[in-house]
């Protein structure tokens, strides 16, 4: 019991590679793509990992005009988290997810509230991600039950395989 106790007690570790896979809490770096449920955003309708959307007011304060968050929801989907050495496994979100739907998103834009307006944060599909979760082992298959999610920006081209690279090289004129 002790064994399986400290196993979740342990200080979270960085992981890259599979190799350094192990059960227990940790930090997760690699390319999300998309898993069994596509999200899409309620405003701009882009296909992503998760989104954070706002409805906001502007409101009259002392120092101006300022921007007070009115509502906001967090949607994370699961997805597969690619390693460097291209490793898969399944991210799985711990939050409950409760999608703004379009039909919700139209609802508000046709209040017409004065001052309202909409902003949604978005994790793209493709995007080098960092995962902070609880990691475990289900047969064969890895599985991360995260509670954090982090944006780290597009992956960095490979070099000499992205578009316009050629492997001829090319003569001067003189």
């Amino acid at each position: 019991m002790l064994g399986g106790l400290t196993k979740y007690l342990r200080p979270e570790i960085a992981i890259e590679k599979g190799d350094e896979l192990r059960a227990g809490p940790a930090r997760i770096t690699g390319v999300g793509e998309s898993g069994s449920l596509e999200l899409v955003t309620p405003f701009r309708g882009r296909k992503c990992l998760a989104y954070v959307y706002r409805v906001l007011r502007v409101v009259e304060t002392r120092g101006g005009k300022m921007p007070s968050v009115v509502r906001e929801r967090v949607c994370e989907a699961p997805f597969h988290l690619v390693l460097a050495d291209g490793t898969r496994l399944k991210a799985l979100p711990k939050r409950k997810n409760d999608p703004v739907t379009p039909e919700e998103h139209r609802e508000m834009i046709s209040a017409g509230e004065e001052g309202v307006y909409f902003d949604e944060s978005v994790v793209p599909v493709g995007h080098k991600v960092k995962v902070t979760g609880m990691l475990t082992r289900s047969g064969d298959e890895w599985e991360v039950s995260f509670s954090a999610l982090e944006d780290l920006g597009a992956p960095a081209p490979v070099a000499g395989k992205g578009p316009g690279t050629s492997r001829r090289k090319r003569r001067r004129g003189n």
